[in-house]
């Protein structure tokens, strides 16, 4: 009952989803984002956890305070906390966030969110994030998250799940961050090495119906992804836009993720197309209501609040 309650407030936003399909560049310009010392790309910011909050800043930028505007009119912000292990020689760039502000509903609606929020954390399976981080997370996500496929493993022996908590450090180096109790964090611990690929917005609801790979364990790839070819011995979707090889340098825990130091060995670009991200619909919300449009994808072809 909580579960199928939980799923018709969401209606209250305009969709039946709480995070909405779209492409990386869906809201380019739009809104305004800045840190202490001035506007920052959004782009530039990597988006490493929610339990806690950790998010990446560019080289040479530190910052106490995130803030994000839709034409003068804060929308959001949250203050940052850059973590003790976060220099050149570890993981620089790493900021905890804490007390956010977020101004996207109206009252009522906002009181109906929380309401819906609360039956979430009731919810046997949810993972049981506070109001405070709940609202880190949607600030997190006012930004299109882009959601690629990593593999680990053999064609006969691997996995292959998606992720959007990850990004680049700098040219050569990449990070990601995985539930450090999840089997695809162990998988990727035990091999020590994965592609990740950009899909396009076509393939989100194949990339979806995957999310439950995080907690599998490796079988035979072509069971996972029945259509895929081969590259450096991975399995790569047959969707994909582009790929990247990466190599395990080195890991920390921050609360429930374990964020992986990764090595760019080698990159392939196989089409043309822009890239699946996710945003949360709260922004979709707030951009609608003040009269821009942003092109969505809702992954349900049919309503199953019945089902």
């Amino acid at each position: 009952m909580r579960s199928r309650l939980a799923r018709w407030l969401i209606r209250l936003y305009g969709y039946r989803e709480e995070f909405l399909c779209c492409t990386n560049g869906a809201l380019e310009g739009l809104l305004q984002w800045s840190l202490d010392d001035g506007p920052v790309d959004p782009k530039d910011l990597t988006l490493l956890g929610y339990e806690p909050f950790v998010i990446h800043l560019p080289k040479d930028r530190k910052s106490t305070m995130l803030t994000v505007h839709l034409e003068g009119s804060e929308l959001a912000n949250a203050r940052l906390e850059q973590l003790p292990f976060a220099d050149p020689k570890g993981f620089p760039g790493l900021h905890k966030g804490s007390e956010p502000h977020i101004n996207l509903l109206p009252r009522h609606l906002h009181a109906l969110d929380r309401l819906r929020q609360r039956l979430n954390r009731r919810i046997a399976g949810n993972v049981a994030t506070d109001l405070q981080r709940y609202d880190l997370t949607r600030l997190g996500y006012m930004q299109p998250r882009e959601i690629h496929l990593a593999s680990v493993g053999t064609p006969d022996k691997g996995n292959v799940f998606p992720t959007d908590l990850h990004g680049p450090m700098d040219v050569d180096e990449y990070l990601i961050s995985l539930r450090k109790d999840g089997k695809a964090n162990a998988q990727v611990e035990a091999v020590g090495a994965l592609t990740l690929s950009r899909m396009p917005l076509s393939a989100c609801r194949k990339v979806y119906a995957l999310g439950g790979r995080h907690m599998a364990p490796m079988e035979t790839i072509s069971a996972i992804l029945p259509t895929h070819h081969l590259w450096e011995g991975y399995a790569i979707p047959a969707e994909a836009l582009s790929t990247v090889l990466l190599e395990r340098v080195s890991s920390v825990d921050v609360g429930l993720h374990r964020i992986h130091r990764l090595a760019v060995r080698n990159s392939a670009g196989w089409k043309e197309g822009q890239a699946l991200a996710h945003i949360h619909a709260s922004i979709a919300y707030r951009l609608r209501t003040s009269g821009r449009t942003v092109s969505v994808l809702e992954r349900r072809e049919r309503d199953d609040l019945n089902g």
